[in-house]
Parts: C-alpha cells; structure tokens; sequence
C-alpha cells in the first residue's frame, strides 16, 4: 500500500510494548554500538571472539552467548528501573503508518495468478 509514516512519542506507546521487546532493541543497539567502537562502559570488549557480518539488511552476531549475556544485563536493568529513558528513546523508533492506498490481492493453490 501506498501512505504516510509519522512519528509517534515514545512516550505514548512505552506503556503498551512488551518488556521483551524493549529489551531486545536496546539490548540490539548496545552490540551494534559495542561492534563499532562507540561505546565505552569500562567493559575491555575484545571483538576478536564477536565478530560479525553486515548484510544491507540486517547486522547478524557471531557469538551468541555474549548476545545473550547483554539481552539478560538489559532485561535486569530494565526491570529493576536501571535502563535510562534516553537510552531507550536512542534505541526505539515507532511510526504510524497512515495509508491512503491499499490493495487487496486474491488467490489461492488453485488459481495461476493473484488478482487485484
């Protein structure tokens, strides 16, 4: 379909997201940020044992159990009210998508074509 993105305030959809997911997209971005170099906590992050591919879709990690250790660190943090508002506004963006065009396509295993 055809439409318009907007801009929603975190703020008006924090309260309705599930906690995993909140948490798995800051926990996203502090890997990203940890590939990259930017981010600087203390850790002595040694990226030899991390390493990752960059497809023009999506970033994947090598190393799963460091993965996991950040997703469950993000998790606590965010449970016992530790992970920053900033943060999570850093790492969350949310639109409405607003169409003002959309098709309907038909088929099935029987037919040869999809119709509109």
């Amino acid at each position: 379909g055809d439409g318009l993105c907007y801009a929603i305030p975190l703020k008006e959809i924090l309260p309705h997201m599930p906690s995993v997911t909140i948490t798995s997209m800051v926990a996203s971005q502090r890997i990203q940020a940890e590939r990259d170099g930017a981010r600087d906590d203390g850790d002595n992050y040694d990226d030899s044992d991390n390493a990752t591919t960059e497809s023009a879709e999506r970033t994947t990690v090598g190393n799963k159990s460091h993965t996991t250790e950040v997703i469950q660190r993000t998790r606590m943090e965010f449970e016992n009210g530790d992970l920053s508002f900033a943060e999570q506004v850093a790492s969350i963006q949310a639109v409405r998508f607003v169409p003002y065009r959309l098709e309907c396509m038909k088929g099935g295993h029987d037919s040869i074509m999809w119709e509109r």
